[in-house]
């Protein structure tokens, strides 16, 4: 990708990280970290895209690590709907409580997209409770308002297509 076209993408990225910070020292859960922010490949996701992912996972001392699943932070310019089932990249998705979920931290121009993946049903409801919290505490672009979702932008699971997709009002 072009160097002009990586200024807003960086920033994105930045902004995750931070709130990433944040959520991670405002957890109740001790021993809460996430793994590195790897670059997804930009041949797996739509012309325009750009994403990342990194694992939440939770020390348990004594036994190493229990990872909660991944976490997903999707940016583009294009109105493209993004989602854990559209892109293989993004690995099989389960069904019920371990499909994943995704919020939308940013509308347009620049969308910005947070998308969850349980490890499994058992560690849905952590991954959940994280997610929502870094979704808090993304900020907004200058001049947006506040940062992340409403609760009314969530969408849970396969059947939110039907619903009009993440952060779609309607």
């Amino acid at each position: 990708m072009p160097a002009s076209e990586e200024g807003p993408f960086e920033e994105v990225r930045e902004r995750f990280r931070g709130a990433l910070s944040r959520a991670v020292r405002g957890s109740l859960q001790p021993g809460l970290y996430t793994g590195p922010l790897w670059d997804l490949p930009e041949d797996a996701l739509p012309e325009g895209w750009r994403g990342w992912k990194l694992s939440v996972l939770r020390r348990i001392p004594g036994r190493g690590a229990e990872p909660w699943g991944h976490l997903y932070l999707l940016a583009g310019e294009s109105p493209a709907h993004v989602a854990l089932t559209s892109v293989p990249a993004l690995g099989a998705v389960g069904t019920g409580s371990a499909a994943g979920e995704e919020w939308t931290l940013a509308p347009g121009p620049l969308h910005v997209r947070l998308l969850a993946r349980p490890r499994n049903a058992g560690t849905a409801e952590e991954l959940r409770q994280f997610s929502e919290r870094v979704a808090r505490e993304y900020p907004a672009p200058p001049g947006a308002g506040t940062g992340g979702t409403p609760p009314a932008g969530r969408r849970n699971g396969p059947d939110a297509e039907a619903r009009g997709g993440p952060g779609d009002p309607t």
